[in-house]
């Protein structure tokens, strides 16, 4: 998909469309699993996460923070996503 695509998508979801809700659900599923192999494989002190879709606020890293969750094996790799200034999360 091109920027200009996941932006289109980005607005339709945060308008209430039903189809851009859901893909970006889909889409956080699988982020929050691929975030929780890194916690487990690196142990980063911060990731950030940013992007066209990732505007979407809420909508994307609500879904994503509890798959991670789920996904991690060791509760306290999970447990330290909070916002930080500036749009970062850590």
């Amino acid at each position: 998909m091109s920027p200009s695509q996941l932006k289109v998508i980005g607005e339709a979801a945060q308008s209430g469309d039903w189809l851009a809700v859901s893909a970006i659900a889909r889409a956080a599923n699988f982020i929050g699993v691929a975030l929780a192999d890194l916690l487990h494989i690196f142990n980063p002190s911060a990731i950030i996460i940013g992007g066209g879709v990732s505007r979407t606020g809420p909508l994307l890293l609500e879904p994503m923070f509890t798959t991670n969750a789920k996904s991690c094996h060791e509760p306290w790799l999970s447990g330290g996503f909070n916002p930080a200034p500036g749009g970062f999360w850590r």
